[in-house]
């Protein structure tokens, strides 16, 4: 409870927020921090410092510089932290206590639909009609990568997992090479297989398919193409647990919590179309 007040509390402004985002995409150092801001080096400086006294971000000397980037486990840490402390059973001022549960597989047909399981904090608001394509059934999601091997690959297995056929899942990369094991091994352990997946390049067929594009990672996020005016999009930037020199538990852990905060994002996506159907 106390490191979730701490650094929910490191995150109740709005340059730090901008800060932690810059810093999840990429290491940067203070000089550049202050021309991406646009402001003085010691207001970057101090907000640096709270950061990282709240264990969200770490700094790297580089000869004279130093450098800083989000720590992604720690971000991602919280994340589950808030999502766990906001399910856990709490006590009215009766006594009663109420139960308050994460989904689980199966949970949304059971409950009659993913909007009887989000909380109403996590439900957006509707999505405007004007970005609706009036003739489809069912949205066509893409997910974009650099590789197309373990964040998007993911994201289309859960889509497709808690989405019960209500909506089309794909995913593609800009460098297409193979699904790592890492990819593999995490969503065996939630009983996913994705036998059948592979590792796909981003085709115009599939751009112009899409109803609502969606990029888990900064390269992607940079070449976004341009695409029709109906075509939602969203950015939802995931570290790269592959990438990560360390060892293998601790990439093993890192992707696992991976898995997890993109199944949180699916899930809010999902009660999104809900709401707006």
């Amino acid at each position: 409870m106390a490191q979730l007040a701490t650094r929910a509390r490191a995150l109740g402004d709005e340059t730090r927020l901008k800060l932690l985002h810059l810093l999840m995409e990429r290491e940067l150092a203070v000089h550049e921090l202050v021309e991406l801001l646009d402001t003085g080096q010691s207001r970057v400086s101090q907000h640096l410092a709270k950061l990282k006294s709240a264990g969200l971000i770490r700094e790297r000397r580089a000869g004279r510089e130093i450098c800083y980037s989000a720590d992604p486990s720690a971000v991602l840490a919280f994340e589950r932290d808030l999502w766990e402390f906001l399910h856990t059973p709490i006590r009215g001022e009766s006594g009663t206590e109420v139960a308050l549960q994460p989904p689980g597989p199966g949970d949304f047909e059971a409950a009659g639909g993913i909007e009887n399981i989000v909380p109403l904090a996590f439900r957006p608001q509707p999505v405007p009609a004007r970005v609706q394509r009036a003739p489809r059934t069912r949205p066509h999601v893409l997910f974009l990568c650099t590789g197309n091997s373990f964040r998007s690959q993911l994201a289309e297995a859960w889509a497709r997992t808690l989405g019960g056929g209500h909506l089309v899942a794909q995913s593609a990369g800009l460098e297409p090479s193979r699904i790592h094991p890492l990819a593999e091994t995490v969503m065996r352990e939630v009983g996913i297989s994705l036998a059948g997946h592979y590792s796909k390049g981003i085709s115009p067929s599939l751009l112009a398919s899409a109803d609502i594009i969606i990029t888990v990672c900064g390269s992607a996020l940079g070449w976004f193409p341009l695409v029709q005016k109906h075509v939602r999009q969203e950015h939802w930037p995931f570290p790269d647990p592959t990438a990560l020199a360390v060892s293998d538990e601790a990439a093993l852990e890192q992707a696992r919590n991976v898995r997890d905060g993109i199944r949180r994002r699916v899930e809010v996506l999902l009660a999104s179309l809900q709401t707006a159907s």
